[in-house]
């Protein structure tokens, strides 16, 4: 407890102080300042839900104890009494029995995903030439500030780049851990689970699309006797000041409703889902679902990526980097 303020303290002036990516000729390098900002966000929800939780984090399936890397380092906390149970994690793909061809199989996922991303964006400036091929950024909304059909699409797009670039460095972290300090695969599950196939919000938010930050947004809530609701408000509110800060990080400003909202209406979504189940005793789902699911997330994306594309956070391609 007497150390919190000063590991807060800390993280702030980490994450305000540091600058990565100094000067205009270093534009391109200002993502480094980005995860650096996210990493102290990260840092300062687990200091303050470790430090109140009653029970202190240990492993669930090792009679060792583990170390503080360990618990570092285990975003969605697998195999720890504070995270989600193993039987949660998103079915295995690739082949655990040997380690060359789970290695091989993530280095395929990682090559596969990077070409995707390089392609998405082409395509994104081909329909939008320009939108996000200056670090300075570029709105992709038109002057009036309302959607249309071709900035949903762009939206709907959108969400694959974010899809593939946490994909490529989940890969790439996979193969240094399986690589290069020998842990085993199984400490490596999936990231997503057939996020493609979502058929709800209540969903897709669940368990389809990545759990990284699930314990970031939920563990300082948990602590209190607070109702559901006030909870799943509370978990999107904070992935939406956690999203802000990553943009705030990158040099260009940040605003709060096109990030936050964003969230928000994700969690007015869910309980919309809910009312239809109450009120027709069926959950949303099949190929309505579906659809709902893709329309709601690329309608209210549109604020979402046009503050990221304005901020110029997302502009260069991967591979084609030099041409």
């Amino acid at each position: 407890m007497a150390f919190l303020p000063i590991a807060l303290y800390t993280t702030y002036k980490c994450a305000t102080s540091l600058d990565l990516a100094p000067g205009e000729e270093n534009v391109r390098d200002r993502y480094f300042n980005d995860v650096l900002v996210l990493s102290m966000a990260l840092c300062s929800s687990r200091i303050v839900t470790w430090t109140f939780t009653p029970t202190p984090p240990c492993r669930l399936d090792l009679p060792l104890p583990s170390s503080p890397l360990q618990l570092c380092l285990s975003l969605r906390g697998y195999g720890w009494n504070w995270g989600l149970p193993k039987s949660r994690a998103p079915r295995e793909w690739r082949p655990t029995s040997s380690i060359t061809r789970f290695i091989i199989a993530t280095v395929l996922s990682a090559l596969f995903h990077t070409i995707f991303y390089d392609v998405v964006l082409i395509h994104i400036d081909y329909i939008a030439p320009g939108t996000w091929q200056s670090p300075w950024g570029a709105p992709i909304l038109p002057p009036s500030g309302y959607p249309n059909l071709k900035t949903t699409y762009i939206s709907f797009l959108s969400f694959f780049l974010i899809y593939t670039s946490v994909q490529i460095i989940y890969d790439a972290s996979t193969l240094v851990g399986v690589a290069i300090f020998r842990q085993s695969p199984s400490e490596w599950p999936p990231l997503y689970d057939s996020v493609l196939l979502s058929t709800s919000l209540a969903q897709f938010w669940g368990h389809r699309y990545h759990q990284l930050f699930r314990q970031t947004f939920t563990g300082p809530l948990a602590l209190l006797p607070l109702p559901e609701y006030v909870q799943l408000f509370g978990a999107f509110l904070m992935s939406g000041v956690f999203h802000c800060c990553g943009v705030w990080g990158y040099g260009n400003g940040a605003h709060w409703w096109p990030m936050g909202g964003f969230f928000l209406a994700n969690e007015l979504g869910i309980w919309l889902e809910r009312v239809w189940w109450y009120l027709f005793g069926k959950k949303v789902g099949g190929v309505a679902g579906r659809v709902w699911t893709v329309l709601w997330l690329a309608g209210w994306g549109n604020w979402l990526f046009d503050e990221y594309s304005t901020k110029g956070m997302i502009y260069q391609r991967i591979l084609l980097y030099f041409l």
